[in-house]
């Protein structure tokens, strides 16, 4: 094998190609200083070759992942995570492994204002027995939707998430919540649907809800298909919006002609050491004249219907680096402001 002779010793060993290399004790490794990724030594303390990885000296017969990049990197349950929250590059530098896995959710859809749909959560990626080697992995971040901010303006989507290099997977933003005026009744397709607006005077169900990647069954960690999970917003009644979809579930049908549904629910992961909900639908708003029930967001981050009387404020976001829907707005002067989904998140893990 080719090894870089390491240097400030005294004492070397020969290698069966005839190449000579370093031994030095625990000690004096640990002192070593100005190293290169790839150098190797022998360990006579532990009687092994070691090699350096770029940021630590590793025993060979346990070659190990070495990376860079992230807003946090941990370690939990012996695996080293790095958790991105904003665009970035996860650069492998040293080893490989066929055990790494992620979680990669895009930006959940705005809520639609006045009577309307709640947003369509981020589609949601999840893969485990993934092989990294070296090389670089370009990571941008989907953002949350803007709500809509009027009875006569659409909401938006959610923003793609994309992971690059041999990963290369692009989880789709969640789609907008219907807005119950204007004639912008249709949740918008995504990563999973928004919910339909609830237009007054309309047929149950009339209004389509935008449609979602597939069907979650249900289970902590579990896999994802090549379309990534997700699922459609819910169907409107006259008066209530249908409910964002979400990565679990699909998005709540409006409970009746003035109370809108609840969003559907996301799907638990435990990539980041703790068992977390990624990519909830936002819960949809309601007839003006009805203060409860306030339609929920569905687990994942998904933004409810906040309905404070008399106020009536604007619904709530989603939560950011979940992927959540945001809320619909209820129908009132005052409280007709859709919330604004959740941004995206992408986490990366590997054998420690």
């Amino acid at each position: 094998m080719p090894v870089f002779v390491g240097a400030g010793t005294s004492s070397f060993m020969k290698g069966s190609d005839g190449v000579g290399f370093s031994r030095l004790t625990t000690t004096q490794i640990g002192n070593l200083s100005g190293m290169v990724s790839g150098q190797v030594v022998y360990n006579t303390t532990k009687n092994l070759l070691q090699f350096y990885n770029g940021s630590e000296w590793a025993d060979v017969s346990e070659i190990k992942v070495a990376a860079t990049g992230g807003n946090s990197i941990t370690t939990a349950n012996g695996f080293k995570i790095h958790k991105f929250t904003s665009p970035g590059t996860f650069t492998v530098t040293a080893g490989e492994t066929a055990d790494a896995k992620y979680l990669i959710v895009a930006g959940g859809g705005g809520g639609g204002g006045d009577n309307s749909g709640g947003g369509g959560a981020g589609g949601l990626h999840y893969k485990e027995g993934v092989t990294l080697a070296p090389g670089s992995f370009p990571i941008s971040i989907g953002s949350g939707g803007n709500g809509s901010p009027s009875t006569n303006q659409l909401a938006s989507d959610g923003g793609n998430t994309v992971v690059g290099g041999t990963i290369n997977i692009t989880a789709d933003g969640g789609g907008r919540g219907g807005t119950g005026n204007g004639g912008m009744y249709n949740g918008g397709a995504g990563g999973s649907g928004g919910g339909a607006a609830g237009e007054r005077g309309a047929t149950p169900g009339a209004i389509g809800p935008g449609t979602g990647d597939s069907g979650h069954p249900g289970g902590l960690d579990v896999q994802s298909p090549p379309n990534g999970w997700g699922n459609n917003g819910g169907v409107n009644s006259p008066g209530g919006g249908g409910g964002g979809g979400g990565a679990r579930a699909v998005g709540q049908n409006a409970q009746s002609g003035t109370i809108g549904g609840n969003g559907g629910n996301g799907a638990q992961y435990s990539i980041s050491g703790s068992n977390v909900y990624y990519a909830g639908g936002g819960g949809a708003g309601n007839e003006n004249s009805v203060p409860s029930p306030s339609p929920s967001g569905g687990q994942g981050g998904g933004g409810g219907m906040n309905y404070s009387h008399p106020n009536k404020p604007a619904a709530a976001n989603g939560d950011d680096n979940t992927g959540g829907g945001g809320g619909g707005g209820t129908h009132n002067a005052s409280g007709v402001t859709g919330g604004n989904g959740g941004s995206g998140v992408v986490i990366i893990a590997y054998p420690a």
